[in-house]
């Protein structure tokens, strides 16, 4: 089997629901006849994340590998998939996300035609079916909606790639590292932006590569989005502080202090008092966002979080796996439909039941979703995979 172009990360913490649609749509993309391999980075999960992987390599028609790290965080965990990866390229996909069947294929086209070594795309939202609201653009951009227009353009300013639909060279990692673990809550990504571009690297923004973002009832209601909107506001400063220094970010600090005394406390004010939830509702979350930043300046970080940037990509896997039990355990590659046909294996004595996948003799189908006319929202037709229940939701956005 030739070696893959691509490795796309999927990573994940006790999600196996959502997992499964995620996997289930980067089963067979369309691509310029390179070759791509998925790497799923379990962060610690607790539910049937394992054997959700496992039965998408019976369906796949591309390699699926997984992995577990233990280190907790997204972090550990982005970072140890670009050491597992075997790609020259490494495009981040999260596990609440369904691709268009053209994803990879643009962004790898968009790399191309701009010599670019990090390029990204359009995040829609995938929201219920039974869902009629006209959200604010303030919770759009919260729940992780990025449109930035029908044409490429290059990232600059407060239009930054997300890790939910970015893609990297190798070489770009070489050059400035990985995933910044000083950065707490949020920003990790924003982080790796500044750096490409500190280092020289230009981000381009290709619209045609799309992702739909799963958005389930339970992130639309106000405790999930304010609770969000605060923990991005803490992530911001905390990021800002170490970039500014104490001088410039207290600076900062008082003048986004003005403005939410004298600017978002009246708008929101004002909001209450005409007929729109909605509008309230994202004035609310932009106030929370404003009021994390200004209580994140007294947050405090742990000897953990001071860590440099990780700058090396090679990592000794005997180190993280001290055993063969372990490492047999952490790491396994769950081969496609048609390598297994083409090389038959006896299944394992003493293997796990809940790990044993049949296979079917019809590739399950990806979730369905619809797009209303004159709005660029999908509807999920949401269908929970029967393999495991759904649980709780551990990387939030």
């Amino acid at each position: 089997m030739n070696s893959p172009e691509v490795s796309v990360v999927v990573c994940t913490r006790n999600r196996a629901t959502l997992l499964a649609d995620a996997l289930a749509s980067l089963y067979d993309l369309s691509t310029d006849d390179f070759v791509y391999e998925i790497v799923v980075v379990d962060n610690g999960s607790t539910d049937g994340t394992r054997a959700v992987v496992k039965h998408a390599g019976t369906e796949s028609k591309h390699s699926i590998r997984y992995v577990y790290e233990a280190e907790p965080g997204i972090v550990a965990a982005r970072n140890r998939g670009i050491a597992e990866a075997q790609g020259n390229w490494v495009a981040f996909f999260d596990d609440d996300q369904l691709a268009d069947w053209h994803w990879l294929a643009e962004l790898y086209r968009g790399a191309s035609e701009r010599g670019a070594l990090s390029v990204g795309g359009a995040v829609n939202l995938a929201l219920p079916a039974d869902c009629q609201r006209s959200l604010a653009p303030q919770v759009r951009m919260l729940l992780g909606e990025a449109l930035h227009g029908d044409e490429p353009l290059r990232y600059a300013g407060r239009i930054t790639p997300g890790c939910g639909n970015w893609m990297l060279a190798r070489t770009a990692f070489e050059r400035v590292g990985m995933f910044q673990r000083s950065i707490a809550g949020r920003g990790e990504d924003t982080d790796l932006f500044e750096r490409l571009e500190r280092a020289g690297i230009p981000s381009w923004y290709v619209p045609t590569a799309v992702i739909h973002h799963m958005t389930p009832s339970e992130r639309l209601e106000r405790a999930y989005l304010v609770d969000l909107a605060r923990r991005m506001g803490r992530g911001i400063a905390v990021r800002q502080r170490a970039a500014l220094g104490l001088a410039g970010f207290t600076l900062l600090w008082l003048a986004k202090g003005v403005r939410t005394c004298l600017v978002e406390y009246p708008l929101l004010a004002w909001s209450g008092l005409r007929p729109n939830p909605e509008a309230r509702l994202g004035r609310e979350c932009q106030l929370a966002v404003s009021l994390g930043f200004l209580a994140g300046a007294c947050g405090s970080e742990s000897a953990a979080a001071r860590e440099p940037a990780v700058n090396r990509l090679a990592v000794s896997r005997q180190a993280a796996n001290p055993s063969a039990a372990a490492a047999a355990f952490e790491s396994a590659e769950f081969d496609s439909a048609e390598n297994r046909e083409a090389n038959p294996q006896p299944a394992a004595e003493g293997a796990r039941p809940e790990l044993v996948a049949e296979r079917s003799d019809e590739r399950e189908p990806a979730p369905m979703f619809v797009i209303r006319p004159a709005e660029p929202t999908a509807v999920m037709d949401y269908v929970c995979s029967p393999l495991v229940s759904p649980s709780s939701s551990s990387y939030d956005r």
